[in-house]
């Protein structure tokens, strides 16, 4: 199969072409190729295609000045390329030419695998072994062997030719070796290995390790793995002892071992899958990971009580973040504790994140109690795998017990805050088992998932896989996660379907679960069972959206809705909590009255009509009558209100959007809602006056068309948002210029010091330039500064306001002067030229207040957007940063700068840099 290899060019001349390689593409193709008489033969035709691909000639040239390119390249391209070959293939390059007779002998990798004595005898293969390849090597080597690989041998021969291998590598710098060697007769590791001082990573399979006395160190050792390896617990403890730098390590060691203490200051990763009786961690300051899987019991008398027990085991880790366990391993931990096992560590596990525990029996008391304490003293621990073992989890004397302890958790104070995943595995559905469940669940109130996978179930199985599922089904939850419960087995459908009916759990529990749907689908689980024939009429959630009538015709839409209706009007059971409804055109108005009436009728809570645009819907008055009505959104609507409604005594919240209503019918209705605390209003007809009367009212957005509006009884209002638009009222607009037409605003009817008069606890104030001439308009006098003092609010947004308009600079100074506690200001400066002269006037009085002693000793951030750079609005920026001690950040975002503007953007810059700033932590970004 020919290789495919990556060449790049870049010709710097007809003669002198520079080739840049790129070999992530084809060095595992190069790996797996035999031969490198085809290596050589594509790398020539490609340098020859990508070099000359415009010479006529293709047959002369390409060859001579191929074979030069090749004899030239640089020695690390010639590295990588021989690296990538088997080592007999990278021996016969040296027939390429004289340059590249010895270049496979400064190679700094060795690599001695099954490619050198596939289909040979084992008598072949040791020939091979030292009449060829190391004859070559030992004679003709050259440089250091960095790494060296041996691997595979077909099997044992005694291993005197390895034995002559590493002791050569071992004077070549070697830093990387990798013995791969077979099952059977384990070849016992010569001393020359540990003479090897830059060694960084040692792998070892099938081997005898015995330390000579004079083996001093593995200075530079990092990563340490022993498979299948015959060592002596004193030769693996000195082992890890001398390898200061060790930070990761996996061991496998075929001899049972006692005891061994672990000495890695720089450990960070331990895989132990070894026959060991008990295991001490003595200076491992910077260990996270840690796996320990004992294969055998424990031999309990050889295990020292006190030796290695469950507090020293952990105390000495005090950067653990995975923990894996075996069951013989915690056995040792549990049966090194002379006294009883601790409810919790003395020193907490604040870094461990992950628990996996393997084999572990619940129904055991020793070990639920390790499993509780481990858990306790956890208090970051974010996910717990637990694997039981059903060998031994058998109901019996020590069942009960267990199932006590847990049961009295409850009121331990046991708070898992940061777990989010828990997977349990071979469950049986004990009640031991499913009590740790309930506890699981009941004290994470961060859980989003839950893995169970049940054991193998038999017909004499403690609880039957639709009891486990039933069971699991009715535990109470702290986290709130739609999706929590899962199952590791692949169950049908039907097996869904037989758990679901045979359920017993509340039905106001499957009616929260069935909310999720839309009203088809809950209407078609009437076919699972006799008993959930009717239980979709008892949801108290109804939503009528366009996911129903997505891609259909008008008369499709309309049998669609008649026979949800039909379904709902005469199979319905229970009250309708909450409904929305979307419909896509008016014609369907009609049954949207008859659903509003039958919604009326059944304790409607929460009402959200979005209708489309176009012809507006009239509100049937029936809809009046909802006295437990909390929540009305409404969309393209016309209100008029009966002269029967009473009240909404218990709305809290109010939307209207796009809605025709009058103003004393918004008035009234509003009034007549006690408790409302939230209302955003958008009416599409304008307004003249409104009176707000909502003594509970909180939030209040208004973008309607409006003239002027009054606060009668607010006291709890705290954000305030008004963007009116200017309303034409016949041929006359109520602005004209830069002047209010007085005509038509009654003076006194709604002024600024009525205005913030009846908003006591105002926190968050946006007005728009509208409003805020209208509120100035309605009084004789602009007044420097409110009677009463506006001590809660905190944040201004202006928007269209005219820094350089008398008037406008005068309200802002009153409003700014009566808040003590401003934090923000936010003005968005209507941009546009001021013909009447009046910059002059207001720069003059933004002047004049440097010795009014204003003082705004909260002020942290400031907004101005679309300056100009006139004086007024120069002025008012220096007044700010000589009167806010505390201000951190002052963001000007400029106007378009133009030939007629007043400043040039350089030149506000400069004059803004000049300003003298109260506040040493100021800055102004432009």
């Amino acid at each position: 199969m020919p290789m495919e290899l990556a060449l790049d060019r870049t010709i710097q001349s007809e003669n002198q072409p520079t080739l840049v390689f790129d070999f992530s593409r084809w060095s595992e193709s190069l790996q797996s190729s035999h031969s490198a008489t085809l290596v050589t033969l594509q790398l020539l035709h490609n340098m020859s295609v990508q070099i000359l691909p415009s010479v006529p000639k293709m047959m002369e040239a390409p060859c001579r000045r191929t074979c030069d390119i090749i004899s030239n390249l640089p020695d690390d391209v010639t590295d990588i390329i021989l690296m990538c070959l088997p080592l007999q293939d990278a021996i016969r390059t040296s027939i390429l030419s004289r340059k590249w007779r010895y270049k496979w002998a400064k190679v700094p990798k060795l690599t001695l695998d099954h490619t050198l004595w596939e289909y040979t005898s084992t008598c072949k293969v040791r020939a091979r072994l030292s009449s060829r390849i190391l004859y070559h090597l030992f004679s003709l080597r050259q440089g250091p062997i960095n790494e060296c690989r041996i691997s595979n041998i077909p099997e044992p021969i005694h291993f005197r030719e390895i034995d002559k291998l590493i002791f050569f590598v071992s004077r070549n710098e070697l830093e990387q070796l990798v013995l791969e060697l077979p099952k059977g007769e384990k070849y016992k590791l010569p001393s020359s290995v540990f003479t090897c001082s830059k060694m960084r990573h040692l792998t070892l399979h099938y081997c005898v390790v015995n330390l000579p006395p004079t083996f001093q160190a593995f200075s530079k050792l990092i990563r340490l793995q022993l498979l299948n390896v015959a060592i002596s617990d004193k030769s693996l403890e000195n082992l890890i002892s001398r390898c200061p730098m060790l930070e990761d390590m996996e061991l496998d060691i075929a001899d049972p071992l006692n005891y061994i203490e672990i000495n890695a200051p720089k450990l960070r990763s331990l895989n132990f899958g070894s026959k060991l009786n008990s295991i001490c961690f003595k200076n491992t300051p910077l260990l996270t990971d840690v796996s320990i899987i004992v294969a055998n019991d424990v031999n309990h008398d050889s295990v020292n009580r006190g030796t290695c027990n469950l507090v020293e085991f952990f105390g000495s880790l005090p950067a653990l973040k995975n923990l894996c366990l075996g069951h013989s391993i915690i056995k040792t931990l549990i049966t090194g504790i002379i006294d009883r096992i601790p409810v919790k560590l003395p020193m907490p596990l604040v870094n461990l994140r992950q628990i996996y525990l393997f084999d572990i029996c619940l129904s055991d008391l020793d070990e639920i109690r390790c499993l509780l304490c481990l858990i306790k003293s956890s208090p970051y621990l974010e996910e717990i795998i637990v694997i039981i073992n059903q060998a031994i989890n058998k109901e019996g004397g020590d069942d009960l017990p267990a199932l006590k302890l847990l049961e009295a958790q409850y009121d331990s104070g046991i708070k898992l805050n940061r777990l989010t995943k828990v997977r349990l595995i071979d469950v049986n559905g004990t009640k031991v088992e499913m009590e740790f469940i309930k506890l699981l669940l009941a004290t994470s109130p961060m859980l989003e998932k839950m893995m169970i996978s049940p054991y193998y179930i038999e017909p004499e199985s403690p609880q039957t896989l639709v009891e486990i599922l039933k069971e699991v089904l009715m535990v109470s939850r702290q986290t709130r996660a739609d999706t929590l419960v899962l199952y590791g087995h692949q169950l049908s459908e039907s097996t869904l379907d037989n758990v679901r009916a045979r359920s017993r759990a509340p039905s106001h529990d499957w009616g929260a679960c069935w909310t999720l749907f839309s009203i088809d689908r809950v209407c078609r689980t009437s076919i699972l069972s006799r008993k959930w024939r009717y239980a979709w009429a008892k949801v108290p959630k109804l939503t009528l959206d366009e996911s129903l009538w997505k891609d259909l015709s008008t008369r499709e839409v309309r049998v669609k809705l008649g026979r949800i209706l039909l379904h709902l009007f005469s199979l319905r059971q229970g009250p309708i909590k909450e409904c929305r409804i979307s419909i896509p055109k008016s014609k369907y108005f009609p049954e949207v009255d008859n659903l509003i009436f039958f919604l009326s009728r059944n304790e409607i809570e929460y009402l959200v009509l979005e209708l489309p645009k176009g012809e507006k819907y009239k509100l049937p008055s029936s809809i009046f009558t909802s006295s437990k009505m909390r929540h009305l959104t409404l969309h393209y609507c016309v209100i008029n209100l009966p002269t029967t409604f009473q009240a909404f005594g218990k709305l809290l919240r109010l939307q209207l959007f796009n809605v025709s209503i009058s103003e004393k019918h918004l008035e009234k209705l509003i009034s007549r809602c006690p408790l409302l605390e939230n209302m955003e209003l958008d009416i599409s007809n304008p307004l003249n006056y409104i009176q707000v009367n909502a003594p509970n009212l909180k939030f209040l957005n208004f973008g309607s068309k409006i003239i002027s509006i009054c606060f009668k009884n607010t006291p709890l209002l705290v954000d305030v948002s008004i963007m009116a638009d200017n309303v034409n009222h016949g041929p006359v607009e109520l602005i004209v210029g830069d002047d209010v037409n007085r005509d038509f605003v009654e003076s006194g009817t709604c002024n600024l010091v009525e205005f913030f008069g009846s908003l006591p606890s105002i926190k968050n104030l946006q007005l728009e330039r509208f409003i805020i001439k209208t509120l100035i308009a309605g009084i004789d006098e602009i007044p420097m500064k409110l009677s009463m003092p506006l001590l809660n609010l905190k944040k201004i947004y202006l928007f269209d306001i005219c820094l350089s308009g008398l008037d406008d600079i005068r309200f802002l100074l009153c409003l700014i002067k009566s808040s003590p506690y401003l934090e923000e200001i936010v003005i968005i400066n209507q941009a546009i030229n001021n013909e009447r002269g009046d910059d002059l006037t207001a720069f003059k009085v933004l002047e004049a207040k440097y010795d009014s002693g204003i003082k705004l000793n909260r002020l942290t951030k400031v907004r101005l957007i679309d300056i100009r750079g006139t004086k007024a609005e120069m002025e008012f920026i220096k007044l700010l940063l000589a009167t806010s001690p505390v201000l951190e950040k002052m963001m000007i975002s400029p106007y378009y700068i133009g030939p007629e503007s007043p400043q040039t953007l350089v030149e506000m810059l400069m004059q803004a840099n000049t300003f003298q700033r109260a506040s040493p932590r100021a800055v102004v970004n432009f």
